[in-house]
């Protein structure tokens, strides 16, 4: 900790990998992104190995109090793009930028319901769900049975 405080004291840019803060633990048994987000020490979260964390990780640190859900989303977009001199570019939604944006629905987990690549939707989940013609012949009025315990 007193490494990263240094650094974000001396006004370097400090950065941690966001499933750091999923697990709760460093792999390596390195500092701890959450303490580290806790102690107000760090300025935005990378993806690391794991692309798909970047998402769940912004509602995890909302929904247990860590940080307000609009900087949490800044952890992962505009601090990131400012950190590397885009944030002219990306990284929030302003006149001018490049509105690459998502849209997401709590499914009880965040899933990207629409993507907008320059402002242009490029995806749509419903749409992507229904494309086969045969898809209807899965559905049943009927209810799934119980798990079998024996298994």
């Amino acid at each position: 900790m007193s490494t990263a405080r240094a650094a974000y004291t001396s006004g370097m840019s400090v950065g941690m990998g966001a499933p750091n803060v999923l697990r709760g633990k460093s792999s390596g048994g390195n500092l701890s992104a959450l303490s580290a987000i806790e102690a107000g020490v760090v300025d935005w979260l990378c993806a690391d190995y794991d692309p798909a964390s970047l998402l769940p990780v912004i509602f995890r640190l909302a929904d247990r109090g860590t940080l307000g859900l609009p900087a949490a989303i800044a952890l992962v977009s505009y601090n990131p793009a400012r950190a590397v001199g885009l944030d002219h570019i990306i990284g929030s939604i302003q006149p001018g930028r490049s509105a690459d944006l998502i849209c997401v629905r709590l499914m009880p987990d965040p899933v990207v319901q629409q993507v907008f690549v320059a402002g242009i939707p490029v995806y749509t989940w419903a749409e992507q769900h229904n494309l086969l013609p045969f898809a209807h012949h899965n559905r049943s009025d009927k209810p799934l049975p119980p798990p079998d315990p024996n298994l």
